[in-house]
């Protein structure tokens, strides 16, 4: 549930960019309680990860600075690009 982008595309040369993404899942958790990209299966949950942005509307964003929200979604960055 960590997966990266660039793990998806196999930019195997981005391992830097795979674990900061890593960690930015999982303050996202930590803040939140849930994953910031939801789906039903495997298939869904690769989908969201390359087409979706992370969402910080939920009410237990509400009390997180947003010094905290800007660091997660620095986080997670897509960076696909291969280096």
């Amino acid at each position: 549930y960590c997966t990266a982008p660039e793990q998806i595309s196999n930019n195997s040369s981005s391992l830097y960019y795979t674990d900061i993404w890593a960690c930015g899942i999982l303050m996202y958790i930590m803040f939140s309680g849930s994953h910031p990209f939801k789906a039903q299966n495997n298939y869904g949950l690769v989908n969201r990860i390359l087409m979706d942005k992370p969402q910080f509307n939920a009410k237990e964003w509400k009390t997180v600075s947003k010094s905290a929200k800007s660091l997660i979604q620095g986080m997670l960055v897509k960076n696909t690009k291969k280096d």
